[in-house]
């Protein structure tokens, strides 16, 4: 009695329910569209046998069952080879191959197992790669031949990447693991948030490295079921490494918000500039914290505090650049005038050296024009120049009043006459001559 009708097993019943390992599949049919039909069929099971492999699943398998089995296999080949007909049992002669593979259903290792079932398990596994790949070769439709050939290299190729993900996302278990060891006491301190989310943001980043693989998977229709199955896994990892990240992340992100709330609170004037870049600076150390855990939203808050300090440094730069223009005009204008008013000084000096101020108008108005260039001079502290023009006034007396001609002798005393003294020598005389004039009136 064939294999298949002995009672079966729970594990052999569903190796045959997911691989199609029934015998009453229908053979192969010949028509023209044969290829295309065979092509479909065999991509399936490669599709199928790949996406099996996805996750290292435990499986439990009988030894002595999946002896049979492959028993059973090449003993179906010999009898098929002997009615040339290996076409018709292809199929399923190609799943049994492709679950023979490392992580395949009728694929087993040495341990745990007794060394003589194993050994007996190999002999009969590898007489029945040999007898398929025998069969092959002998096959008369070279066409089917080859096209049996490159679905086996597809499945290699695939499976070598299929253990690539599995690695990837083992790797991901560990992080995983190592997040939620990370020390869950409530950060109470800047300093705790830190070192927790130091701790985590090389695990983040680990993270970002391996999902960078996902999209080369992805776009290949053989591996999009184990793309997804890791990026479900890089889920998993970073809800846990956000949830022990949080209470550290909202104590820093609070900090950071005390920090804009005294921005918003102090006046926008140039003297508080060095202030307004004191917290911009600490917003960015906690932005580049929350960046290099990943925490995008955080971060994107807290640039937004920063460019709205930004904003008013921008402000507050050119309303500084308005002043200094506004200096260096004052500047400049001062400057003509301190140039204007030693140039003139100069031509005032050259005209008095040539004589061509000989009139006592001419001195008198060129004195009042020395006096305010020096007055010029002095009150944009330059009083060197200053000095220069002082020094000339004194050298030429040029402004002085005109000296006196000279005295006659006794010109002193004319010129010093004491009228109060005249007045009271004059006062007696005065009064005597009344009474004589009122007296002769009266005789």
């Amino acid at each position: 009695m064939p294999l298949e009708a002995a009672p079966a097993h729970a594990a052999l019943k569903r190796f045959r329910a997911l691989f199609f390992f029934s015998e009453d599949r229908p053979s192969i049919m010949k028509s023209d569209k044969k290829y295309a039909k065979i092509s479909g069929e065999l991509d399936r099971m490669v599709q199928a046998a790949l996406n099996d492999r996805i996750g290292n699943r435990p499986r439990t398998r009988n030894l002595t069952e999946i002896s049979d089995i492959f028993e059973h296999r090449n003993r179906q080949i010999v009898n098929a080879h002997q009615k040339d007909a290996f076409e018709e049992i292809l199929y399923a002669m190609f799943m049994t191959y492709l679950q023979s593979r490392e992580g395949g259903g009728l694929a087993i290792d040495a341990g745990g197992t007794a060394p003589e079932a194993f050994s007996d398990y190999v002999k009969k596994r590898e007489r029945f790669e040999t007898l398929f790949t025998a069969a092959i070769m002998a096959m008369k439709d070279r066409a089917l031949a080859d096209l049996v050939n490159s679905m086996r290299g597809i499945f290699d190729e695939h499976h070598r990447q299929i253990r690539e993900i599995n690695r990837l996302a083992d790797a991901v278990h560990a992080i995983q693991k190592r997040a939620a060891g990370v020390d869950d006491k409530p950060a109470r301190t800047e300093a705790d948030a830190v070192h927790v989310l130091g701790r985590l943001a090389p695990l983040k980043a680990d993270l970002r490295a391996i999902e960078s693989h996902c999209i080369e998977f992805r776009e290949n229709r053989y591996l999009k079921a184990a793309a997804q199955y890791l990026e479900n896994t890089l889920q998993t990892a970073d809800r846990v490494i956000a949830e022990q990240g949080r209470e550290a992340s909202k104590l820093l992100f609070d900090s950071a918000g005390v920090v804009f709330h005294a921005f918003k609170s102090t006046p926008v004037n140039i003297a508080g500039m060095d202030g307004f870049m004191a917290q911009r600076e600490e917003l960015a150390r906690c932005a580049k914290i929350f960046d290099s855990i990943g925490d995008e939203d955080r971060r994107a808050q807290i640039e937004g505090f920063i460019t709205a300090i930004d904003g008013v440094l921008k402000k507050l730069r050119q309303e500084i650049e308005r002043q200094k223009e506004s200096e260096a005009r004052l500047a400049e204008k001062h400057q003509q005038e301190i140039s204007d008013a030693y140039e003139r000084f100069l031509e005032i000096k050259e005209l008095f050296a040539q004589g061509r101020l000989a009139a006592d108008s001419q001195k008198k108005n060129a004195a009042e024009k020395l006096k305010k260039y020096r007055d010029t001079l002095i009150a944009n502290g330059h009083r060197v120049m200053a000095r220069d023009i002082d020094r000339f006034i004194n050298a030429t007396g040029i402004g002085r009043p005109a000296a006196s001609p000279p005295r006659r002798p006794g010109a002193h005393e004319e010129e010093t006459f004491d009228y109060r003294k005249g007045f009271l020598i004059l006062l007696p005389i005065t009064v005597v001559l009344f009474i004589l004039v009122l007296a002769m009136l009266v005789l």
